[in-house]
């Protein structure tokens, strides 16, 4: 069967695709539970929150990035081992040294096993001598030089501690990162990556609160897997449109006050049912 369509018919027939596909939308919505607070996301990171680190670069922190450079890219940091006490102090050293919220101390005195001469008599021969181990204790005070050397030892462990706390920390955001690369990878039907823009806050009388961003456009994680750095970019192609996600939020008709935060974008992880949102 073969239908011919007259050109007076279009702007009708379009009206009608239209109407159908809205409401489809709206069905859809009806479905689908809106997310109105991020926190309510599978995964969300503030960029806001990145530690200054050499290992992080965010493109919200350059004053003009490039329009290729990657919106955040982070490194993999390893961990390193706290510098190694000396032989000679390993007695006079107490506690843990690789716990950096636990500073190792120092002993006020140890025992230590020395030998002492003792004189054998009896017999009709001249008398003999021996050894014998008793167990003495040391002082401090009477060791000076090994406070010295454990006040150089101490410096170099705090220096290790201060910076193994700023690695800790960017590496428990890399694996956060990793996880949702991991999640976006092998299930990317039921997640959907995003970048938000100027975060919305209101709080209308009666109703939810509202905590969105008001732009999102979709971004993709990459892995290096020689370096092992995490780089999130724009997908490839023409660039991204940022997708207004205000409307579906705000569906109410009573008046509220409403403030978007100016600060950094963000991104977050979200299923991919909340698209239809």
């Amino acid at each position: 069967m073969v239908a011919v369509v007259q050109e007076s018919d279009l702007p009708g027939l379009v009206r009608k695709a239209v109407n159908l596909f809205t409401f489809l939308g709206r069905t859809q919505q009806l479905l689908v539970k809106p997310v109105r607070t991020v926190d309510k996301f599978e995964k969300a990171l503030w960029l806001g929150d990145l530690p200054e680190h050499l290992a992080v670069h965010s493109a919200h922190r350059a004053a003009n990035p490039d329009a290729d450079s990657p919106l955040l890219a982070m490194d993999r940091v390893p961990k390193l081992d706290p510098p190694p006490v000396p032989d000679h102090l390993t007695v006079w050293v107490q506690g843990p040294t690789d716990d950096v919220d636990r500073e190792p101390s120092f002993r006020d005195a140890i025992y230590k096993e020395e030998p002492v001469p003792v004189t054998l008599g009896g017999g009709t021969g001249a008398p003999e001598e021996d050894q014998v181990t008793e167990r003495r204790r040391v002082e401090l005070s009477e060791v000076p030089e090994v406070g010295d050397a454990f006040g150089e030892w101490l410096m170099d462990w705090r220096l290790w501690a201060d910076r193994e706390r700023r690695d800790a920390a960017v590496r428990e955001i890399y694996k956060e990162l990793f996880a949702i690369h991991l999640a976006s990878t092998d299930h990317s039907e039921e997640f959907e990556l995003v970048l938000g823009v100027g975060c919305l806050t209101w709080k209308p009388d009666e109703h939810e609160q509202v905590l969105r961003h008001v732009a999102t456009a979709p971004i993709t994680i990459r892995l290096d897997e020689n370096l092992g750095t995490l780089t999130v970019v724009l997908p490839f192609g023409p660039p991204a449109q940022p997708r207004g996600r205000v409307s579906p939020m705000v569906t109410w008709e009573r008046p509220a006050t409403a403030t978007i935060s100016p600060g950094p974008a963000d991104w977050a992880s979200t299923r991919s049912s909340d698209s239809a949102t």
